[in-house]
This record gives C-alpha cells, sequence and structure tokens, in this order.
C-alpha cells in the first residue's frame, strides 16, 4: 500500500473511531496519547513519502507556519509547572467533584492534553495535503457526517429500544441519559449539527431526487425527535440559522452571481454580530450583577475569608453549588476576559481553566458550578485564557483562512457549502457551549479545517484559469460588437 494511501485510510479510521472513545470520559487508559499518536503518524507517513519522492507537502505556507507557530506553546507548557489551584476550597472542591461526580468531570492529565492537541496540529497538516484529491475530500466528510448521524441514532435507539451507552463510556444519567456516547447533551447536539450539512448536501450533490428527498426527511426527523431529548434549545436556534443560511447562498447561485467576497462577508459578519450580542449581554450583567472583583492578588489575599464563606455556603447542598442571580454564562465570560488579559502573550495551557478561573471572578456559580468549574462555555474566551491572546488570535486567523479559502474555492459547489456550515454549526455551539474541549470535537475540527485550508490540485485551476480567460474573451467580443 503507498504511504499516501495508508494516511488517507487511517484519517478515515481515526474520524470514524474517535466518537467512541473521545466523547466522554472513559474507562480505558491512554486514549488520547494512542489518537494523539495516530494523528501523528498519519502526517509523519506522508512526509516520509514526499521525502521518498524528493519533494514538499503542498499545504499552504500560511497554514504551515500557523501550525508551527502554535506548536511553540506546546512545547513551552510540556517543560513547565502545572500551575496550582488559586484558592486551598477551589482545590478541595475540584477533589470532591472528582469523586463524586466522575461521569460529569472529563479531566485528562496535561501531558495528555498538549500531545493530543499537538496530533490535531498534524491531522490538520495531513487533512490539508490530502484534501487536494476531491475523492478524499468526499470520502472524509461522508465518514464525519454519517458518524455524526449514526451517533444521533444511537440517542433514538436509548430513547425507544432500551439500548444503552458503550461500557467502556462513563455516562451520567438525568438529561445525559440520551447522549449515547457524551458526557453532556449539548455536545450530542452540536455532533448532529455539525453532521447534518455534510451528509446533506453530498447528497444533493451526488444523488437523484428522491435519494435527496429520503436524506432531507431522515434529517428533519431525527432533528425533530434529538433535539427535545437532549435539552439543549440552542441546537434548534443553530439548525435554523444554519437552514436560513444554505437557502440565503443557495439563492445566490440559483438567482445571481455567488461571489466568494459577498458570502464570505455575510458569514463573517453573522459571526461577529453573534459576538457583539454577546458584549452587551456581558456588559449588561456586569452593571446590574457587579462582583465587586479587584483584581487577582486581591483575590488571593482574602483567600482565607473567602474559602471560608464559599465552603459554609456550598456545604448546604448535595452538589456543594452555591447559588446566584447572576446569569452564569456572561458571569463566566466575564472571569475569561479577566483571565485572557491577564496572560496576553502566553498562559498557563489547555486545562488551566479550573485551576486559574476561580481567582478571576467573586461569583460564586463560576466558583463551584462542576461546569462552569470546566469550561468557560465560550471556545474562543476559554482558548484565550488558557493559551493567552496572541495564540488565541492565531487560532482566530486560522479559522478566518479556512472560512475565506473553503468560500473561494468554489462558491457553488454543494459540497463546498457543506464544509462551510459544518464549520459554521461548530463555531455557534462554541460561542455558548463547550464542543472544542472535547477530543472529538478538536479531531473533527482539525480534520475539516484542513480540508477547508487544502489547495486544488494544479489541472483544476488551471482549468479555472482558462475558464476565466474564455469568459474575459467573450466579453470583451459582446462590447466590441
Amino acid at each position: 500500500m503507498p504511504p499516501g494511501t495508508f494516511a488517507s485510510w487511517l484519517i478515515f479510521f481515526v474520524a470514524a473511531a474517535a466518537p467512541w472513545f473521545c466523547g466522554a470520559r472513559s474507562h480505558l487508559p491512554n486514549l488520547l496519547w494512542i489518537f494523539g499518536g495516530l494523528q501523528m503518524l498519519a502526517l509523519a507517513t506522508l512526509v516520509i513519502e514526499k521525502w521518498i519522492h524528493k519533494r514538499a507537502l503542498r499545504t499552504p505556507g500560511v497554514l504551515t507556519k500557523l501550525c508551527l507557530v502554535l506548536s511553540l506553546p506546546l512545547a513551552w507548557w510540556a517543560v513547565s509547572a502545572e500551575p496550582m489551584f488559586a484558592t486551598s476550597f477551589a482545590e478541595s472542591h475540584w477533589a470532591f467533584l472528582q469523586r463524586e461526580f466522575p461521569a460529569a468531570m472529563l479531566t485528562w492529565t496535561r501531558a495528555e492534553r498538549l500531545w493530543f492537541v499537538a496530533g490535531s496540529l498534524c491531522a490538520l497538516l495531513a487533512a490539508a495535503e490530502l484534501g487536494r484529491d476531491q475523492t478524499f475530500r468526499r470520502r472524509l466528510c461522508l465518514v464525519i457526517g454519517v458518524s455524526g448521524l449514526v451517533m444521533s441514532l444511537g440517542a433514538l435507539a436509548q430513547r425507544f429500544l432500551g439500548v444503552s451507552s458503550p461500557s467502556w463510556l462513563l455516562i451520567g444519567g438525568s438529561t445525559e441519559r440520551y447522549n449515547f456516547v457524551f458526557f453532556h447533551h449539548s455536545a450530542a447536539a452540536a455532533c448532529f449539527n455539525l453532521a447534518w450539512p455534510l451528509v446533506a448536501f453530498h447528497g444533493l450533490k451526488q444523488g437523484a431526487g428522491l435519494f435527496r428527498a429520503v436524506v432531507w426527511a431522515v434529517l428533519g426527523a431525527v432533528a425533530c425527535v434529538c433535539f427535545p431529548l437532549w435539552k439543549s434549545e440552542s441546537a434548534w436556534v443553530i439548525a435554523i440559522a444554519l437552514v436560513l443560511g444554505a437557502l440565503a447562498w443557495w439563492s445566490l447561485m440559483r438567482f445571481a452571481h455567488a461571489e466568494p467576497k459577498l458570502i464570505f462577508c455575510g458569514v463573517g459578519g453573522a459571526l461577529v454580530a453573534a459576538l457583539a450580542l454577546q458584549l452587551v449581554w456581558i456588559e449588561r450583567t456586569r452593571a446590574r450583577y457587579p462582583d465587586n472583583w479587584l483584581g487577582e492578588a486581591a483575590t488571593r489575599e482574602s483567600a482565607p475569608e473567602r474559602d471560608t464563606h464559599f465552603a459554609e455556603m456550598a456545604s448546604r447542598r448535595g452538589d456543594r453549588m452555591v447559588p446566584s442571580d447572576t446569569p452564569p454564562r456572561p458571569a463566566a465570560w466575564i472571569a475569561g476576559m479577566r483571565m485572557a488579559m491577564a496572560y496576553p502573550i502566553i498562559g498557563y495551557g489547555p486545562g488551566a481553566w479550573s485551576r486559574e478561573a476561580v481567582g478571576f471572578s467573586n461569583e460564586p456559580t463560576v466558583s463551584t458550578f462542576y461546569q462552569h468549574r470546566q469550561f468557560a462555555h465560550h471556545d474562543l474566551l476559554q482558548t484565550a485564557a488558557e493559551w493567552g491572546i496572541v495564540p488565541a488570535l492565531l487560532w482566530v486567523a486560522l479559522w478566518v483562512g479556512a472560512f475565506y479559502r473553503a468560500i473561494r474555492r468554489d462558491p457553488t459547489d454543494l459540497r463546498e457549502m457543506g464544509l462551510v456550515l459544518a464549520l459554521i454549526a461548530l463555531a455557534l455551539h462554541s460561542m455558548l457551549h463547550f464542543p472544542l474541549q472535547l477530543p472529538l470535537f478538536q479531531l473533527w475540527a482539525a480534520l475539516l479545517l484542513g480540508l477547508a485550508w487544502s489547495r486544488r490540485p494544479r489541472r483544476e485551476r488551471e482549468d479555472e484559469n482558462d475558464e476565466e480567460k474564455n469568459r474575459s474573451t467573450r466579453h470583451r467580443r459582446v462590447s466590441l460588437a
């Protein structure tokens, strides 16, 4: 088997296997080490193949540089000590949560996290190299899309057939009982919203009219049944936004000229508008529910008194959460912004939120609720808080470049539309929940970003240039006539 073919099938295997192992806490050991290593092996195989043939990888230079720069903080954190907990109560409370609610806590060692992120960067570059081939692009999108749909069908089987979650995963009950392979219902909803554009628009591109109708009917039925099971109201809103965005894009293709710049500005404008609304919510929360935070140093100085108060309040509930009238999401976002400003160049690294965030807020829910102890419920803010502002901006540049290149490649191709919509779905869920804190979505996002960044084959570019020249020639002839 040629090395390139081996790397392709390895990527397919990793993408298909990841949902079964990387969406919840598992009884199996060393999963992040294994999946990170497989991703690195795929890129190493491609590099060896190119070296044998005395060629270089044909990934975009900007993408390669971004990945190399983003790998530097990983190397720094690998040789640096992990941060201590901000207060003694934060440490004891974290130990209690891990002991009493293991299914709700996603915990990995610092080395595992860094290794897996490094593997994801390798997978991104491997997908960008292999994505030059249309067959690979189509197959990988189908692998991810169908895998996501299978996870949703598994949730339906749990609800109506009594099927249980895989025995090697630790899944909680209550609102999490129909998640199948995910530790939290928001991840199950994000999985479906990421998957259905890949499945639907591949079917539109490849299949006959009856097949397309069946695909849309199945996806609609699964959405209508699954979303209420998962208790994630935002999933409905995001799904509707994706459908409306697809209709707007299709209308441009059908009734006007689909200019890449226009579509790119529409996508960017929608995401920026969502961020602006969140900033308004943050400012209103800050004004209405001030937490009287005076700085990280002041928080550490008052830690003994504060710890005593939190411990007394937490002891009144079995889950050790201290309730508050403050809306929890904007309260956590405020803490994330403060933490990011404290580490503008480089932060303490992935996983630092659970140890450091409590020092940047006096809001009791942020300091005691098991979800906010782990996640900021905003992946961009959590990345800025853990990695630092500069690395977070590099991640933003990587995403912006992916949107631009995917749209510019061919705005009239339904498969490209499905790829872009899948990334938009993940971005929107990341602004309200924490999908990119799960290894599964880190892997899938890396692969989809790699496809978005990949160059077109030379022959395809030459054909497009010839077509543009022919259009220009015809236009000049018409003008002369």
